[in-house]
């Protein structure tokens, strides 16, 4: 799932949506918390200092159980380095 961000809606919308994909991988909640602080405070930076950008929400599964690989583009400075993951 990809999010595009280019306003205060599309950081709520991106923050529900790694809430949801972190209850639906079975992370507890103190887990779920950090998650989705670090992928907000990462969208964010790309809303404030690229003038956008995009979330991506992926389920990864490992032997060990699932996991989330979450990340976060965009277009200006952050964009040219390469994708907050």
């Amino acid at each position: 799932m990809t999010i595009a961000v280019s306003g205060e809606e599309d950081l709520m919308a991106a923050r529900h949506a790694v809430r949801s994909a972190s209850m639906a991988s079975g992370f507890p909640l103190s887990d779920q918390t950090r998650i989705v602080t670090a992928a907000t405070e990462l969208a964010r930076n790309a809303y404030i200092h690229d003038g956008g950008g995009t979330v991506t929400i992926q389920e990864v599964r490992r032997p060990g159980g699932k996991g989330l690989r979450i990340s976060v583009a965009g277009p200006g400075n952050l964009g040219r380095r390469r994708p907050h993951e």
